[in-house]
């Protein structure tokens, strides 16, 4: 008879833990759910979900089997519960890092004077409307990328001496610093590009980029006269044609005043919005 009520009672605990699973998983994927759909996180993913979902369970029962098995027998109730507090405290911040808030630390001054070299960036993971203006940071694989949002889907993007035009207009209360750089699209070799649809245009506002490559489909040609070349290109004895030097490409825009411009590559400033990891809300630098 004891043996049966021992099972019984073993069986319940068991019900009650896998329940209590079952109820933390519930409740932590409604709290998902609400931060990816109504919240506006960019793409949902099982990994972050579960990854969410054990955070949660797991810091709870570790509390409270620390709580109830160690503190309150060793040292009382009183400093129980200032542990309890704490340690609750400790797993909201952790749920926040995890879901909500998170910070990089800058690498370059490429984003100078909006953001400096070595100093904390503090984003929010949580961006369901995305506007000109924005600080926003993108994952490529491993890496990181922080630029500033000049261009949305359905813009035309062009690059003329170092100034941006946005649909005809020059972009304006933005600090940039592009020298006298001109832009062309290698994938078409128009010199605008059109952002598509679910993309973003980002830039850097310090131009430290490798230039155009002359190897690249951005190359063009030029007939030399009197086998003398322009500024800022060379010969090419098998062709006996100019070639606009590695960083240079030939400006045709420019009428009978046509030449070889320092110039980049506007496609590699195209980003995925489901890219982007979060906006950026603050940043400071611990040494200043």
């Amino acid at each position: 008879m004891k043996e049966k009520i021992h099972l019984k009672t073993i069986l319940k605990k068991i019900l009650w833990i896998i329940g209590a699973i079952l109820s933390g998983f519930i409740i932590a994927g409604l709290i998902s759910g609400l931060i990816y759909e109504f919240f506006g996180l960019r793409k949902f993913s099982w990994t972050g979900f579960v990854q969410g979902s054990l955070f949660i369970m797991g810091g709870l029962v570790i509390i409270f089997l620390i709580y109830k098995k160690f503190i309150i027998k060793k040292v009382g109730e009183k400093i129980g519960k200032v542990f309890l507090i704490v340690c609750l405290m400790l797993l909201f911040l952790g749920f926040l890092r995890m879901f909500f808030f998170d910070y990089l630390i800058m690498t370059n001054d490429g984003l100078k004077p909006y953001i400096n070299k070595w100093d904390y960036i503090i984003f929010q993971k949580i961006n369901s409307s995305l506007k000109k203006g924005d600080i926003v940071i993108t994952r490529n694989k491993d890496n990181f990328i922080t630029s500033l949002v000049i261009g949305l889907p359905g813009d035309k993007i062009e690059l003329k001496d170092g100034i941006f035009f946005i649909n005809g207009e020059p972009l304006k209360n933005v600090s940039y610093n592009f020298y006298h750089v001109y832009g062309i699209d290698s994938n078409t070799g128009n010199y605008f590009i059109i952002v598509p649809p679910d993309s973003f245009f980002g830039i850097p506002t310090l131009l430290d980029k490798k230039f155009a490559d002359n190897e690249q489909t951005m190359q063009k040609q030029l007939t030399a006269s009197n086998n003398i070349c322009p500024n800022n290109s060379y010969l090419n004895p098998k062709d006996n044609l100019c070639y606009c030097n590695e960083g240079f490409i030939w400006n045709k825009n420019e009428g009978k005043d046509a030449k070889c411009v320092k110039g980049i590559d506007l496609s590699i400033d195209l980003y995925k919005q489901s890219d982007i990891v979060g906006k950026v809300i603050h940043c400071f630098n611990i040494g200043k």
